[in-house]
């Protein structure tokens, strides 16, 4: 839960820098500026994305289909 907490506390915090982006893009635009603004937007946004890819909802540990077919070559090759 602390996970998903926190990816939402970083997304709040993105859309934050959105509205100031969107702001000194339409009055000053200065380009230093627009550019600090977009990168941590783009870490933000990373951030958010990896946050989330370790979150599984399923029951137990997640499986590969490439370590299940292991298993399954190894369990047919015991019949031989």
């Amino acid at each position: 839960m602390a996970t998903i907490e926190r990816a939402h506390g970083i997304a709040d915090r993105a859309e934050v820098l959105r509205v100031r982006f969107d702001a000194e893009e339409a009055g000053d635009a200065q380009p230093a500026v627009l550019v600090k603004l977009s990168a941590e937007l783009r870490l933000l946004d990373r951030q958010v994305v990896d946050l989330v890819a370790r979150v599984n909802p399923g029951i137990g540990a997640a499986k590969s289909a490439r370590h299940q077919r292991a298993a399954h070559s190894r369990w047919d090759r015991r019949g031989d």
